[in-house]
């Protein structure tokens, strides 16, 4: 076992720093806590875990302002694509005009 410092953070801010053992080992951890903590830590963090993956599974995907751009981008008709030739802005603002349409989409693909 060893110990590491690691910061205290609030809002972002760092308030703090505590220092934690590392266990390297079961047997480490068995030999310094008892084992009604060690059920009680492991439990808590194993419900935290679950509820994040579930959590996980009906959350939007997180995807970049490119991606999504692209994918405004394919929501384009030809005939819209073909009203804006020439001019990117004028795309490029018909393409974002696709956005609630994606997220709808991607909101979707997780229910």
């Amino acid at each position: 076992m060893y110990s590491e410092v690691k910061e205290v953070k609030t809002k972002g801010k760092t308030v703090g720093s505590v220092e934690v053992t590392i266990y390297e080992t079961v047997e480490e951890l068995i030999d310094s806590v008892d084992e009604k903590t060690i059920l009680a830590m492991f439990n808590k963090a194993n419900i935290i875990a679950v509820q994040a993956k579930e959590r996980q599974a009906h959350a939007p995907s997180a995807i970049g302002k490119n991606k999504k751009f692209t994918l405004c981008m394919n929501k384009l008709t030809a005939e819209e694509m073909a009203d804006c030739a020439g001019d990117f802005a004028a795309l490029e603002a018909k393409a974002w005009g696709k956005l609630s349409e994606v997220e709808d989409d991607l909101a979707s693909a997780v229910a």
